[in-house]
Formats: C-alpha cells, sequence, structure tokens
C-alpha cells in the first residue's frame, strides 16, 4: 500500500484485500467490497461495492462500482464500469500489465523489509 491510500466501509460491510496487492497513490477502495490475490489498483482510482477478480489491473483513474469484475481483467486508464456491459467490453490483462503489478508487488515487500530490519 503506498502514501495516501483511503480503505474505509459502510456500517456492517467490510473490505477484504488479497495477499500480493498494490494499492497506490491515492487510491480508495471503498467497501463493502473485496480486492482478489495479485490485483493492482492504480493512482487515483476507486473501488466501491464491487468484488476484483484475483489478477486484475485497474489502471490509473478507474472507477469500479457495483460490479464484479471477472479474474484477470484489465481495465483501462480513467474507465468507469458500472455495468455488465461495461465489463463485456474489458480485455484480459496483457503480459506487460502482469509484469508491471508484479514488479510493484516486489518492490514493496522489498520496502518492507528494509523498513523492518531499521526498526
Amino acid at each position: 500500500m503506498q502514501e495516501g491510500v483511503v480503505i474505509h466501509a459502510l456500517s456492517g460491510t467490510a473490505v477484504k484485500i488479497g495477499p500480493r496487492c498494490s494499492l497506490t497513490h491515492s487510491a480508495v477502495v471503498h467497501g463493502p467490497c473485496e480486492i482478489g490475490a495479485d490485483s493492482f489498483v492504480g493512482f487515483g482510482a476507486t473501488v466501491f461495492k464491487a468484488n476484483i477478480g484475483p489478477g486484475t489491473f485497474i489502471a490509473a483513474h478507474a472507477l469500479v462500482q457495483g460490479v464484479d469484475i471477472p479474474a484477470g481483467s484489465s481495465i483501462p486508464p480513467a474507465a468507469t464500469i458500472l455495468t455488465p456491459n461495461n465489463i463485456s467490453q474489458l480485455e484480459k490483462a496483457i503480459d506487460s500489465d502482469k509484469s508491471f503489478m508484479k514488479k510493484i508487488v516486489e518492490t514493496n515487500v522489498k520496502l518492507v523489509e528494509g523498513y523492518k530490519r531499521l526498526h
């Protein structure tokens, strides 16, 4: 999780974030929602009342609300995903998206390990 991320939930709901996820600068994740393992939420993106399948790439400034996103999807920058029709137009995450997600997670893990060594 990078700086400025907001995680919040409506009363009586939850936010669940799977392992090896990256939530980047100023993303908003608002429950009820679930972010599947190995997913990426780009800077300034908002996820609300949604279920994000594992391995999903959500690019910068996208809005995902009230939908279930299939595993391995790629949501383009500034996209608005609110309906099943929006979902049907999504493509699968491409190799460069997957590589980028993996690199960010690996970097974040190294930062945490370095922090732990200092404290």
